[in-house]
Formats: C-alpha cells, structure tokens, sequence
C-alpha cells in the first residue's frame, strides 16, 4: 500500500492562526489521560483523523515539503521554480500549469518541472449574503481569477524516475483521466 502523504498550505494553517490569536489558550488542548505526543485537539491532523486513516502529516506551511523520488518534491509554494535542482509539485497558485526549465551543470543538462496543479475547493461565490466572506474559499478578494479545478497523479517506476500526468475537470464535477470519465454526485449550492 502506497503511504498518503499531507502537505500542508496556507490555508490550513489559517485555522492554527485563528486559534492562536483569538484562543490562544485552547490550542493545544488535548482528550484527559492523552500524553503530549498525540496532536493538539484544534489541528489539522487531529480534526481530520489522520493517525486513525493512516495519513502521514508532512509539515507545516510554509517548509513542509515531501520528496517524492529524489528528483521530484511535493511542497505546497516554492520560493521560485529554481529552488530545488528537482521536479516541484505544487498547488499554491491554484492554476494548472506546467513549466519546464533546464539548468547547466557540469556533467551537461539537467531538466526541471514545476507543475502547478490547481486546486480542489469550491470557485463560486456565495449565495448567503449574510456571510462575511464574497467567495466559498478564505481569499482576500471578492472573486477567484484565474483558479481552476486539478490534481496530479504521479507514477513512480522500480528505477526511481517518475512521472506526473496533471489531470484538470472538463466541467463542474467532471474529469477525465487516461480515457475514463469520473463525475460526482455534488452539486454546487
């Protein structure tokens, strides 16, 4: 079984924060008779269950990074696409994008890719208007432009090389992947 793996992003830690500034005192609140090892009651990892599902929490933003092969790295905002000498997955911009770059080396060329790989929140705006908030997702404006529905799937073969194929929606609760179409259920309120 292949482990799941959880970087975190800007937005996670924005819970920490909320709690940190408006109830400092209960952040790290943990169950009676808990040792100090288990994760605080108001994080991410506790909230999401993940010891019990089996999902290893890489780290915090802004460093937690996994490194998928040595040459490819999973990391939630890179400083610039030539902070690793290795591949970058990444989901900060919430675009699907791919650039591919090479770098001089002395033992020739070395080729790079940071693949941007979308997002999987909700784009819509609100239709509550006694909400706080313009869009479904934290944001500092009242539109997301530019953002699109995405993941990746990456492949890694016996020899450590691996490959990624960034699958984007063809329609709202739709994506197609490798000839087979995958729909959901959900509709947008």
């Amino acid at each position: 079984r292949n482990p799941t793996m959880f970087v975190a992003g800007n937005h996670d830690r924005r819970l920490r924060e909320y709690i940190q500034k408006n109830a400092r005192a209960a952040f790290n609140l943990r169950p009676a008779m808990k040792t100090p090892e288990t994760w605080p009651d108001l994080s991410v990892p506790r909230l999401l269950r993940f010891d019990e599902l089996g999902v290893e929490y890489v780290g915090e933003f802004p460093g937690g990074e996994w490194w998928i092969t040595k040459d490819l790295v999973v990391r939630h905002n890179p400083e610039s696409r030539n902070a690793y000498a290795a591949s970058v997955i990444a989901g900060h911009t919430h675009k699907i994008n791919r650039q591919t770059f090479s770098r001089r080396t002395p033992t020739g060329n070395e080729t790079s890719t940071l693949f941007e790989i979308g997002c999987l929140c909700r784009l819509d705006k609100y239709s509550d208007r006694s909400s706080l908030m313009a869009t479904s997702v934290p944001s500092n404006r009242g539109f997301v432009k530019d953002w699109a529905h995405g993941f990746a799937v990456v492949s890694v073969a016996e020899d450590g090389s691996a490959s990624v194929e960034q699958v984007d929606f063809a329609g709202p609760g739709r994506a197609i992947f490798r000839g087979i179409e995958y729909r959901s259920d959900l509709k947008a309120a």
